[in-house]
């Protein structure tokens, strides 16, 4: 999928049309016994979104639809869509972990624009994560 249900120009997602959405696609995978599998990959198609300038504004309604459906599976697709974003890296061993405090910054800012519960469960994790990768858990 190369787009998200409900986005727009400019970065904005009509959260009620990725909702209705969402809904949809989890009845028809309900159907067939595939919902944690659809909620994998939707998780997957949130973390692929287009960012807005400020970097946060479409991130709202992602997390919202993350919190709303409490669904496990979609949390791990967006977490490792996030993740698999970032593509493969090759460096020395000297080279330090710059990148991984870049990314742990990034989620620290995300983490303080927003107050969805789960969300911010999981950012707080995936900052652990990328703490533990340069050993500084």
């Amino acid at each position: 999928m190369n787009y998200i249900p409900g986005a727009r120009n400019g970065g904005i997602i009509e959260s009620k049309v990725l909702e209705n959405w969402i809904t949809k696609a989890r009845t028809l995978a309900n159907a067939e016994h595939i919902e944690d599998i659809a909620d994998y990959w939707i998780g997957k198609m949130l973390s692929a979104s287009p960012m807005a300038g400020d970097g946060v504004c479409t991130i709202k309604p992602k997390s919202n639809m993350i919190d709303l459906f409490h669904s496990n599976a979609m949390i791990e697709g967006f977490k490792i869509g996030k993740s698999n974003r970032r593509g493969v890296t090759t460096r020395m061993t000297s080279d330090g972990g710059a990148l991984e405090c870049e990314e742990e910054m990034k989620y620290r800012a995300w983490i303080g624009r927003f107050r969805v519960p789960s969300v911010v469960t999981k950012l707080r994790s995936r900052v652990r994560d990328s703490m533990r990768m340069i050993g500084q858990a």
